[in-house]
């Protein structure tokens, strides 16, 4: 989307870092959305697994006592 070849991509394993290597011209503003964008995902990911969880131990039992 932002005019970027990705020439390398390693992802995380086993307590490493990603790395990865772009092609073309980023700014300062580029990698402020993507870290902006990470977090924002993370988050939305937990906020979304604690409503299901808590949907699930509401019809479960024995799930209530779990959660």
């Amino acid at each position: 989307m932002a005019g970027l070849q990705i020439l390398h991509l390693q992802p995380w394993a086993l307590f490493g870092r990603a790395h990865g290597r772009l092609a073309g011209e980023t700014t300062q503003a580029w990698f402020a959305a993507v870290s902006i964008s990470g977090m924002l995902f993370t988050v939305l990911i937990g906020v979304t697994g604690a409503l299901l969880t808590g949907l699930a131990a509401r019809k479960s039992p024995a799930l209530q006592h779990t959660v």
